[in-house]
């Protein structure tokens, strides 16, 4: 069974489809600079208008959100361009 690494990444490879649409979010935060952090939800809509982005729950949750957690990981794209709009209960984080 394969674990996903933890902490930072290094050396990290995506394929060429990854690579296209991380360089799409780059386009798409730098666009955007002076609104940041943006969300995951604003960046996959921005996507969709632009890029065509598949307008699906399984495209957000399996391919944008798995891919951008990565490429944070990796360094490719800042961790603080992205904002967690998680909520909270009594202090903890959810």
């Amino acid at each position: 069974m394969s674990t996903r690494p933890r902490g930072w990444v290094e050396n990290w490879t995506p394929r060429a489809a990854t690579q296209q649409l991380i360089e799409q979010v780059q386009e798409i935060l730098a666009q955007y600079a002076d609104q940041l952090p943006l969300t995951i939800r604003q960046i996959f809509y921005r996507l969709v208008a632009r890029f065509g982005f598949e307008k699906t729950e399984r495209a957000y949750k399996n391919r944008l959100v798995e891919h951008l957690n990565m490429a944070r990981r990796a360094r490719v794209i800042p961790v603080d361009a992205i904002r967690d709009d998680g909520f909270t209960i009594a202090g903890r984080r959810l």
